[in-house]
């Protein structure tokens, strides 16, 4: 039976620029921690394509492992195709979701 906590404010922005892909999700949590007054990193979970992610993962390794195949699943189930600039597609933006730890 999972305990439910309180829900997690939104961050003022809609999205995070991130420069370095080697960038850890722990860093992301950090930063996750400081916008919204939290104590400390174990509180909050992040997940991509619902899948929970591990700390010690750099964003490359969630982009190649994580959200290119869920993706690329997605496109092939549903035939979406997406407008292309200079060949390459414009929606690149790897979504990231956060929440409270549930605790079992």
């Amino acid at each position: 039976m999972n305990r439910v906590g309180q829900a997690l404010p939104q961050i003022p922005k809609a999205y995070i620029r991130v420069k370095d892909e080697n960038m850890t999700v722990f860093t992301v949590k950090k930063y996750l921690v400081r916008k919204l007054g939290l104590s400390n990193e174990a509180e909050i979970d992040i997940l991509c394509m619902g899948q929970n992610l591990l700390q010690t993962q750099t964003l490359k390794q969630v982009r190649d492992a994580v959200w290119l195949p869920g993706l690329i699943q997605s496109i092939n189930s549903t035939a979406l195709v997406f407008a292309t600039s200079q060949g390459r597609p414009i929606n690149h933006l790897m979504q990231l979701h956060y929440g409270r730890r549930c605790l079992v």
